[in-house]
């Protein structure tokens, strides 16, 4: 069995695959910095207690 490598990443790494991918790379690196400054914010901002924030980070994770 002679395996064509070089064809089947042609095939694989076409223009509609990268674009699918760095559009789900910004869309996690988005919904990854407000997971990281939303309790900070909570806290800072909306004077909440650390328990708080940290539920609602909790609750954006279970619900994303």
């Amino acid at each position: 069995m002679h395996l064509h490598l070089g064809n089947d990443l042609k095939e694989i790494l076409n223009q509609n695959f990268v674009f699918i991918t760095l559009v789900n790379f910004m869309v996690m690196l988005g919904d990854y910095q407000f997971f990281t400054t939303g309790a900070f914010f909570a806290v800072k901002e909306l004077h909440s207690t650390i328990s708080e924030a940290g539920i609602a980070a909790g609750l954006f994770v279970v619900g994303s």
